[in-house]
């Protein structure tokens, strides 16, 4: 029976993923490579919430890809609908993702026939980060005592509740380091 389970979690990874890609105008092999990573399919084969974190957010993004840089009869309200439903149940298994909504602000301005289209969608997007902040800020008030009830696979040295803490107390400092992150990447 735990055998059946984790084949369906992967199952239901795989098929997320592959209609991801079928979505995607563009970017399909990268899409293909994210889903594809060993870390990711171990996780989709286990009992964890990542598979679902992972899938949802990379179909949500494909409808994105397919909204924003589709062709101009893929500009459709149905396609920004199912990307912000699919980012949004990606996220709603761990809010500290919730930033990826920032994301969606990211629409070139000549996809929109006027401005006033252009502050409606602004405006859709604002709701949903609206919707998702009660979850993420019920998740860092938690946290934010320093007590560690999040994700323990960083062992006991790791204290997300802390790193919460310090990002809310020195959010530019936390900025430095990020910006230093993206460096070392690039």
């Amino acid at each position: 029976m735990i055998q059946f389970a984790r084949i369906c979690n992967l199952f239901s990874y795989c098929l997320a993923i592959a209609i991801a890609i079928k979505v995607t105008p563009s970017k399909k092999g990268l899409f293909a490579f994210v889903g594809m990573l060993p870390t990711s399919i171990f996780l989709a084969s286990c009992f964890s919430y990542d598979a679902w974190l992972i899938s949802f957010i990379i179909l949500g993004f494909a409808y994105f890809l397919r909204y924003a840089w589709g062709d101009l009869n893929e500009f459709t309200v149905r396609n920004i609908a199912l990307a912000f439903l699919f980012t949004f149940l990606g996220l709603a298994v761990k809010a500290v993702y919730f930033p990826i909504i920032g994301l969606f602000f990211m629409v070139p301005r000549n996809r929109f026939a006027g401005s006033k289209q252009r502050v409606h969608y602004y405006a859709a997007v604002f709701v949903l980060g609206l919707i998702a902040l009660p979850h993420c800020a019920s998740v860092l008030v938690s946290t934010a005592g320093g007590s560690n009830v999040g994700d323990m696979r960083g062992g006991s040295d790791v204290n997300s509740g802390q790193q919460i803490a310090f990002i809310l107390a020195d959010p530019l400092r936390y900025a430095e380091i990020l910006a230093n992150y993206f460096q070392l990447i690039i």
